[in-house]
């Protein structure tokens, strides 16, 4: 699973989107964004890769988080 991930989604990210780090964990993976905006951009192109790929993004574990600390003060969670 890993070799694949790597080909289906390492590659293809930092090839795509080499502006956003990203670090994956087995099957799990985390994209830091600049904004909202863009991590909407890239969760939809990264589910439209997986489908490709013949897989699916977990409906529940799949979501864009706010990153908050002293000097980011908006919150949202979807």
């Amino acid at each position: 699973m890993n070799l694949f991930m790597h080909y289906a989604f390492d590659v293809w990210i930092q090839r795509h989107f080499p502006q956003c780090p990203f670090a994956r964990y087995a099957d799990d993976a985390v994209v830091h964004c600049r904004s909202r905006e863009q991590a909407q951009e890239v969760m939809h192109a990264i589910a439209s890769r997986l489908a490709e790929c013949g897989l699916t993004m977990h409906p529940e574990k799949s979501k864009i988080v706010y990153c908050k600390d002293r000097s980011r003060t908006q919150t949202y969670l979807s």
